[in-house]
């Protein structure tokens, strides 16, 4: 996805030459803080031939892979949904689960909203939590499919399948900024954010509930997106790739890797 003026514009590209095979475009004006960009921010959702995404002013379309034509459509931040709107704008990925699509929204109507893939319908909404920046995460605990979500003010589980509230714990910041997506390891959780830092959290099934547990915190830490060891980060190699400041996440696919700044998309070749 990219911005184009007053649109937002999802396109397809050859992945070996870069050349435009379809592009499909609409309306989304953006008023928000544009130090970081204008967006779009979400990272498109590919489910057998639908394509789901969602822009930065919260409108999420269903496509068609093949052509880019417009199955359904939602207005997160409107009309039945009314989302809380994010000075940043809205930054989470769809996930999928089983037949439907999730997204966070935010609003005083639904913290998450689940939706039939094909029809676009309402399967499920859950109680209202106030979004933040953070994508949605399918975990297994204890042989319990969860969706774990970093909402503005707290982490929450939810049951993918009917959007009931399993277990929540309070993380808030001045900001609201909860962006990170948590990091999992069998039933422990690790979050991070600025200002109140980092914690460590175990899931623990007690029949059939699950609660949630602080084994540690720490203000002075905030991860984000590397791996390190714990003496050192070590840095294989490097090139410059790009003029300006990147904000999406490479992509590498076989042995290319896809990398994009504001302005133009890169293929790499890392063989």
């Amino acid at each position: 996805m990219y911005r184009d003026g007053n649109e937002e514009a999802i396109v397809c590209l050859d992945a070996e030459t870069g050349e435009t095979v379809w592009e499909s475009r609409y309306k989304a004006a953006y008023d928000g803080l544009r130090q970081y960009g204008s967006g779009p921010r979400s990272t498109p959702l590919l489910v057998g031939k639908t394509l789901f995404t969602v822009g930065v002013t919260g409108k999420m379309h269903a496509v068609d892979k093949s052509n880019g034509t417009v199955a359904w459509s939602h207005d997160l931040w409107g009309g039945e949904f009314r989302g809380n709107r994010l000075e940043h704008g809205y930054s989470s990925s769809p996930v999928a689960y089983l037949d439907t699509v999730i997204v966070p929204v935010g609003g005083d109507r639904a913290g998450l909203v689940a939706f039939d893939q094909e029809s676009g319908s309402i399967r499920w909404k859950s109680p209202f939590f106030k979004n933040s920046y953070s994508s949605p995460l399918l975990v297994t605990i204890a042989g319990e499919e969860q969706l774990i979500v970093f909402m503005a003010e707290e982490l929450i589980g939810v049951d993918p399948g009917s959007g009931e509230l399993l277990w929540r714990f309070p993380h808030a910041n001045q900001w609201g900024h909860n962006i990170s997506v948590p990091v999992v390891d069998g039933d422990r959780i690790f979050i991070s954010s600025p200002q109140v830092g980092a914690r460590g959290l175990q899931l623990i099934r007690e029949g059939e509930t699950t609660r949630v547990e602080q084994i540690w915190s720490e203000r002075r830490i905030q991860f984000y997106l590397a791996t390190a060891t714990p003496e050192r980060l070590t840095v294989l190699a490097e090139a410059k790739l790009l003029a300006r400041p990147a904000l999406t996440v490479p992509t590498i696919v076989g042995q290319t890797m896809y990398v994009r700044d504001q302005s133009q998309m890169v293929a790499v070749d890392l063989g």
